[in-house]
């Protein structure tokens, strides 16, 4: 009997999808950084969020992100300062 439930199998099926692109869309992205969309696009207006193409659309350059997420890791929460714009 399979243990994974329906919702972790399409996870990580679009996790995998993810991997194999290298611009993401906005709902992609939020999806990746497992922020909602709406908090994605608020970063987008007011600043703070990571760095994206404007091509008809909004994409997010698979390295882009993981850069902004690498640039906020933190080993101890005496390291923790709250994000500032990028």
């Amino acid at each position: 009997m399979d243990s994974i439930t329906p919702r972790e199998r399409e996870r990580r099926e679009h996790q995998r999808r993810l991997s194999e692109t290298q611009l993401l869309t906005a709902n992609e992205a939020a999806d990746f950084l497992r922020l909602k969309a709406s908090t994605l696009a608020k970063m987008r207006c007011m600043g703070g969020g990571p760095k994206y193409l404007r091509r008809g659309r909004v994409l997010y350059p698979l390295a882009e992100l993981e850069a902004w997420v690498a640039k906020r890791l933190v080993a101890s929460t005496a390291e923790y300062d709250a994000p500032t714009a990028a």
